[in-house]
């Protein structure tokens, strides 16, 4: 399966602003309780991750206090893909399985904006991502290319909040993670080359592939 990430990335955020302006237009038209009100009256938090550049996933939320929230987070994303590559002489089968969590402390800036919200804490990141060069003319095996990411990290973000006085939220976060380069170990069969050229092309490919500045649109529901 070849996967066109521009078409995919543009579907998303169209996604996403139409969200926005449904959970805009409805709550500013239907509830007229504050988020600090509510936020008050709540101590748990459940959500759904329901759109991101890094996959769906779950998260839980407890209440500190005051607006002082911890929040543990996780989603997993994977796929494949396929290039010509080397004059089209070659083919490059990739395969990539990730699985992000996240522990934050978040902090509700209701009292500068009653949406506002900042976050920060740790990743753990368990991502693999393997591409296999094959020969185009018949279908030999030339090389195997592993990327090897940094497990541990950092994030930090902002996001949008909207809680409902029927115990429905929803947010729209963007995060940015901190951690060290991804390696690539290149293993070579025959007398298969990958010159400085090649290695330069393809962990740019990696770099491309492998975001650091991420969204959320998250529904959940606290109690």
């Amino acid at each position: 399966m070849k996967v066109d990430h521009k078409n995919k990335m543009f579907q998303i955020m169209i996604k996403i602003l139409v969200c926005m302006y449904i959970l805009i237009f409805y709550s500013n038209n239907v509830f007229s309780e504050t988020n600090k009100n509510i936020l008050n009256k709540t101590n748990f938090q459940i959500q759904a991750i329901i759109l991101s550049n890094l996959g769906s996933g779950l998260g839980l939320s407890y209440k500190l206090k005051n607006n002082l929230w911890f929040n543990l987070e996780q989603q997993t994303i994977k796929g494949t893909m396929s290039r010509n590559t080397n004059g089209n002489s070659n083919r490059e089968d990739s395969d990539f399985d990730t699985r992000t969590v996240y522990a934050n402390l978040r902090y509700y800036l209701t009292d500068i904006l009653d949406e506002l919200s900042f976050q920060t804490g740790l990743i753990y990141r368990d991502w693999e991502a393997k591409s296999l060069i094959i020969d185009n003319s018949n279908d030999q095996r030339k090389g195997v290319y592993t990327v090897m990411y940094p497990e541990n990290g950092y994030n930090f973000g902002l996001g949008l909040n909207w809680f409902y006085t029927n115990g429905l939220f929803s947010s729209l976060n963007f995060v940015k993670i901190i951690s060290d380069e991804p390696s690539v170990d290149y293993e070579l069969e025959g007398n298969y080359e990958c010159n400085l050229s090649c290695q330069e092309d393809f962990e740019a490919k990696v770099d491309k592939y492998s975001p650091t500045n991420l969204f959320f649109f998250n529904f959940g529901f606290s109690f």
